[in-house]
């Protein structure tokens, strides 16, 4: 009997982290940047810069752990 949350299985949770990296990253960018032109422009409050930089962080710590899971 298969193990539920083995490699080769369609939903384990490694196999999509590796296959969604790149999309991480490209959303950690846009977020990073639509937080960066919003406190230049004086259009986003600080708290929400401050959400929007944590997300970034975020998805850039998916994307870093989607690729470790890749090259495995």
């Amino acid at each position: 009997m298969e193990e539920p949350n083995s490699d080769d299985n369609f939903w384990s949770r490694k196999r999509w982290l590796a296959r969604l990296a790149f999309s991480f990253l490209i959303v950690g960018v846009f977020l990073a940047y639509t937080g960066y032109h919003g406190y230049q422009d004086h259009t986003l409050t600080r708290d929400r810069v401050i959400l929007l930089y944590f997300a970034a962080m975020l998805s850039f710590v998916m994307f870093v752990i989607g690729v470790r899971a890749r090259h495995r």
